[in-house]
C-alpha cells in the first residue's frame, strides 16, 4: 500500500512553516500495536516525525476535581478509583499540541481494541497556531477530510493541579444587595427570563483576579466585586488583565451595531 503524507502549517516561533508528515499505513499500525500490546510493558519512541506510545492497563486512584474555569480554584473534589485501559497511540507533537493522532484502547479479557478503526485518525490544528482560550474555536489549517463514523467519546478522566481560594459568601450577598443579580455589563436578569427557579443567580466577578493577588485580602464588596452574567464574565476574562465593565460596555455597543 502506498505511503500518504499530510501537509500542515506549524507555527514556529514568530513564523509559519509547512510540515510535511508522513501516515502510516493501516497495517503498520495494527502491527505495531498487536506486537506492544502483546509485550504488555510500557513503551514510548520516535518514528520519524511520530510519536508511538503504548500503556499497559492499570489500577488508578485519582482526585476528581470541579474548577472555576475563570480562577483555575476547586470548587469540590472527591477521591474515585478505576482501572485505566491498555492504551495505544501514534500521534505528531506533544500531548494536547498534536495535529495527528490515531488511538487505540484494549478492555481487559478482551484483545480487540473497541474504537479502533480508520476513522479514528484524527487531524487537529496544533494549539500554538493562535492564541487559544477555555471559550475559543480552534482554528482553521491545512486539514485531510475525514469522515467520523465512530461515536464521540467524551468523559475520559484527568488529574487536575489547582490552588484553591476560598470566597466569602458574605461579600457575595452584599455585592448582590448592592448592585442587584443583574448584569453590570448587558443587564441580563435571571429572574426576570428564567422566573422563581433563576431567583438570585448571578456570576460574581473579582476587578483583580483572587489568583492575581495569591494571599488573603481584606474585601470591599462594592468597590471589588461586581455581578456579571455567565456570557459577560466569560468575556471579561478572554483578556489578561480581564476587560473592564465599561470596555466590556463597549464591546456589546460595537457587536450591536454589525
Amino acid at each position: 500500500m502506498e505511503k500518504k503524507s499530510v501537509r500542515l502549517k506549524i507555527r514556529n516561533g514568530r513564523r509559519w512553516e509547512t510540515k510535511e508528515i508522513e501516515i502510516p499505513t493501516e497495517k503498520e499500525i495494527r502491527t505495531l500495536a498487536d506486537k506492544l500490546h502483546a509485550a504488555r510493558q510500557a513503551h514510548r519512541e520516535q518514528v520519524g516525525d511520530l510519536v508511538v506510545k503504548y500503556t499497559p492497563s492499570k489500577p488508578l486512584e485519582y482526585t476528581a476535581q470541579e474548577v472555576d474555569p475563570f480562577e483555575r480554584a476547586v470548587i469540590s473534589s472527591r477521591n474515585e478509583h478505576l482501572t485505566a485501559p491498555a492504551m495505544f497511540e501514534i500521534r505528531h507533537g506533544e500531548w494536547l499540541n498534536h495535529v495527528w493522532q490515531v488511538t487505540a484502547a484494549w478492555v481487559d479479557g478482551d484483545d480487540k481494541p473497541p474504537f479502533w478503526s480508520r476513522d479514528e485518525k484524527k487531524l487537529l490544528p496544533p494549539v500554538n497556531a493562535v492564541p487559544q482560550s477555555l471559550f475559543s474555536e480552534p482554528a482553521d489549517t491545512d486539514q485531510v477530510p475525514v469522515k467520523f463514523t465512530q461515536p464521540l467519546l467524551e468523559g475520559d478522566t484527568y488529574q487536575i493541579e489547582a490552588n484553591k481560594y476560598e470566597r466569602n459568601p458574605e461579600a457575595r450577598r452584599r455585592c448582590i444587595e448592592h448592585y442587584g443579580p443583574r448584569c453590570l455589563a448587558c443587564g441580563f436578569d435571571f429572574n426576570a427570563t428564567y422566573g422563581p427557579v433563576a431567583n438570585g443567580f448571578i456570576h460574581i466577578h473579582h476587578l483583580v483576579p483572587i489568583s492575581n493577588i495569591g494571599e488573603e485580602y481584606v474585601v470591599d464588596p462594592i468597590a471589588d466585586l461586581n455581578p456579571l452574567c455567565p456570557n459577560c464574565h466569560a468575556v471579561a476574562h478572554l483578556r489578561r488583565p480581564p476587560y473592564s465593565i465599561e470596555e466590556l460596555k463597549s464591546i456589546l455597543r460595537t457587536g450591536a451595531r454589525r
